[in-house]
């Protein structure tokens, strides 16, 4: 599961807050029932504070990505540059 939980965190930057460490849940039979992200910090307004100049900083580089004539898939791959 630890694998799953990397991948995750990987392929969405906008997850960026979430340090990779985590904890979960599970029944007598081994399903996992929940999984729990730990935090790069513990304030939520640390956090919405980061998201804001994450989402600031990715609408100035798609704004500059656009107007050069770049398409739109090549603006998702670019949060991954920030």
């Amino acid at each position: 599961m630890g694998w799953s939980v990397y991948d995750v965190v990987n392929d969405n930057p906008e997850l960026f807050y979430v340090s990779g460490g985590y904890s979960y849940y599970y029944t007598t039979d081994g399903y996992v029932t929940s999984i729990i992200p730990a935090y790069i910090s513990d304030s939520k307004d640390d956090i919405l504070e980061m998201k804001d100049k994450f989402n600031a900083a990715v609408e100035t580089k798609k704004f500059t990505v656009l107007k050069k004539g770049v398409k739109s898939n090549a603006v998702k791959k670019c949060r991954h540059f920030l």
